[in-house]
């Protein structure tokens, strides 16, 4: 589920999970695939320091 599309050129959803496991990674990567968009990023908010919790991908 793509939580935000911005400009038709990017992702990024935002989360709260213990841990990003790939599982978040295949279903960004899916969406961005489906979406037709190269740029994504998911954020997850319980992480301990924030920029810990931000991953980017590019297709």
């Amino acid at each position: 589920m793509m939580d935000l599309l911005i400009e038709n050129e990017r992702i990024s959803e935002m989360t709260s999970v213990a841990k990003i496991r790939g599982i978040h990674a295949a279903q960004r990567l899916t969406c961005m695939k489906w979406a037709g968009v190269k740029i994504g990023r998911l954020t997850n908010f319980n992480a301990t320091k924030l920029k810990d919790g931000i991953q980017h991908f590019v297709v």
